[in-house]
């Protein structure tokens, strides 16, 4: 007697299927291939993914890719050569050694050894005194050209001399990153996610937008943190990384949704956060900046043990993110009468004084030897120059000679754009410094 089929989702899943979401595939369970949300993935509540086609554009001019060092076509190395020396210093793998010699021609190699050397440097704060990242990430590069071309590119964003090739390796990477990404398969190696953060990087400095590129990455990030349950300490560290670029206090005229992703997910750690310098507890605060009442957390932050200028560094912080909070919850409150008002103990004119006396100490007190540290600095001076009423010309003059400054040690684009919107809003009408960069077309960075 013939049995009709059952209507039952979970009866779908009696067979193979070879384009099931990719959470189902990270559960090694079988998908009905239901579209957007299949079967499995809503009974359990879990994020459905499939494999997305992602598509990046490179906010730059088309050129002719004809006069861009073409992959495959690379110099191999040689006993004398300075790049071959370094490699075998650090232990680099067979398999890497091959990669850059099929890829990299004489200038590349230039490049990568300038990066090397001294450009992974600014990376981090901590990277000026610590090479460790030579052994511990660079090896990645061996499983993604797209992330060895991410590192030619990020030198060429941040080195003067590389201006007029800049174009030409920041599309190759992209070119190549985008590739890699959009590749139908399982789960993506870490060093993807590496390139990604690479191309972010590369073009927050650059002055481009990037949360275009990050909202990509966290799409393919955050599928497999929501599955995997209870993150590992390595899921953790790159979320942290991704939480960190996605601050909703330190982008000016997002152009992207905002991700929330430290908020949601690397809250209550303990310590210093490496890459910025900042302790984890502040980040928190920095990351809640839409709940009410926050702007009362930060000012009554206790800032924890450190020396001198590392705590005056945290206090500025603290209060340029009271800033951004008190501004959220005046917009929310402009946008809802019902919300809650930012309290009244928040004085925007004391908050602006104590963030200048603080950069200034700052500013005299870091060593030469850390001074990359200084760069954490640009967003309270923003902040402070966002609150236009409070400021003198004093003020000001002090606020531009130091981001000028700054931008002296980097020779970052970053800093010109930074410089144009508070220029642009000091001079202008526009009610906030948001409106001047939205008027001007700039995603500004702060990190």
């Amino acid at each position: 007697m013939r049995t009709e089929s059952s209507s039952d989702p979970s009866q779908a899943l009696q067979r193979r299927t070879r384009n099931g979401c990719h959470t189902c595939k990270k559960r090694r369970k079988r998908c009905d291939e239901r579209q957007p949300t299949c079967g499995g993935c809503a009974r359990l509540g879990l994020t459905c993914a499939y494999v997305m086609n992602i598509r990046w554009g490179t906010t730059r001019e088309a050129f002719d890719i004809a006069t861009m060092p073409q992959t495959g076509l690379g110099a191999a190395s040689s006993p004398n050569d300075e790049l071959h020396d370094l490699l075998r210093s650090i232990g680099v793998t067979l398999r890497l050694h091959r990669l850059i010699d099929s890829t990299l021609d004489r200038e590349g190699r230039a490049i990568l050894l300038k990066f090397l050397c001294y450009g992974y440097r600014l990376l981090a704060s901590n990277f000026a005194t610590n090479d460790v990242w030579l052994t511990t990430h660079f090896p990645m590069c061996e499983h993604s050209k797209a992330c060895l071309l991410s590192l030619l590119a990020f030198q060429a964003a941040v080195d003067p001399v590389y201006n007029d090739v800049f174009d030409q390796y920041y599309d190759q990477a992209l070119t190549q990153f985008t590739k890699e990404a959009c590749k139908p398969g399982g789960i993506r190696e870490g060093s993807l996610f590496f390139a990604g953060l690479f191309m972010c990087t590369i073009s927050l400095s650059r002055l481009m937008p990037y949360t275009n590129h990050l909202n990509a990455i966290i799409a393919m990030a955050t599928p497999e943190a929501d599955v995997n349950g209870p993150l590992t300490s390595d899921s953790l560290e790159f979320l942290s990384l991704l939480g960190h670029l996605d601050l909703p206090t330190h982008t000016i005229n997002r152009m992207t949704p905002q991700n929330h992703i430290w908020y949601s997910y690397c809250k209550d750690q303990q310590g210093i956060h490496t890459t910025s310098g900042l302790p984890y507890s502040l980040i928190d605060l920095l990351s809640s900046v839409h709940i009410p009442g926050i702007e009362v957390a930060l000012v009554s932050w206790n800032v924890p043990n450190g020396v001198p200028v590392q705590q005056c560094l945290w206090k500025a912080t603290r209060f340029a993110g009271t800033l951004s909070a008190y501004h959220v919850q005046r917009l929310q409150q402009s946008n809802d009468t019902s919300a809650t008002p930012p309290s009244a103990m928040i004085v925007p004119e004391v908050l602006v004084a104590n963030i200048l006396t603080l950069v200034q100490q700052c500013v005299v007190a870091i060593p030469i030897e850390s001074a990359s540290f200084k760069q954490t600095l640009i967003y309270p001076l923003v902040m402070a120059a966002s609150q236009r009423p409070c400021l003198d010309g004093a003020s000001k003059s002090f606020i531009c000679q130091t981001i000028s400054q700054l931008a002296s040690e980097r020779s970052h684009f970053l800093y010109r754009g930074i410089l144009r919107v508070i220029r642009g809003f000091w001079q202008g009408e526009d009610v906030t410094i948001e409106a001047t960069a939205r008027r001007l077309n700039i995603e500004l960075c702060l990190l």
